[in-house]
């Protein structure tokens, strides 16, 4: 389930702040490291981007107020042909850490609580990282890995 830089659907997610209705979400993991994982999320179609510049790839918004990358629509962005049917948005201030054992508990049944979309292709993945490692939002150690796994995969 925790394999890095796949897209997981998870049906429905469950907040932890226990605040927000469970909503289906798309959640990359980009960072696993003993019970932590650091998920991007994919959370809305709302961008805060002006429509005539919306582009598929990375963005630094009002000189470093936020970093931001668009997955435009119907681009193929998996190895297995996955896209999203409207432009999706992934904000580097809300990329979260979340609890191994916890998701593991509740996400049991691969199919039923939670599907694995596919494995971001080669070039998503470099850019994306990219992209994080430009965000001042980013922990450290989270930006060391973010740079190894780049290494790695160039």
């Amino acid at each position: 389930m925790f394999d890095l830089f796949h897209i997981l659907y998870i049906t429905p997610f469950y907040f932890p702040n226990g605040q927000s209705a469970p909503k289906n979400k798309y959640y990359i993991p980009i960072f696993l490291e003993g019970d932590e994982i650091i998920f991007v999320f994919l959370p809305t179609s709302k961008i805060k981007i002006e429509p005539s510049k919306i582009k598929h790839g990375c963005h630094d918004v009002s000189k470093g107020s936020y970093t931001c990358y668009i997955f435009q629509e119907k681009v193929e962005i998996t190895d297995c042909g996955f896209y999203f049917d409207f432009d999706t948005c992934v904000y580097s201030y809300q990329i979260n850490a979340f609890s191994k054992p916890m998701i593991e508990d509740v996400y049991k049944v691969e199919d039923v609580d939670f599907e694995i979309i596919g494995e971001l292709k080669k070039t998503e993945k470099i850019a994306l990282i990219q992209c994080l490692l430009n965000s001042k939002f980013i922990k450290l150690k989270v930006k060391r890995a973010l740079s190894k796994y780049l290494t790695d995969i160039s």
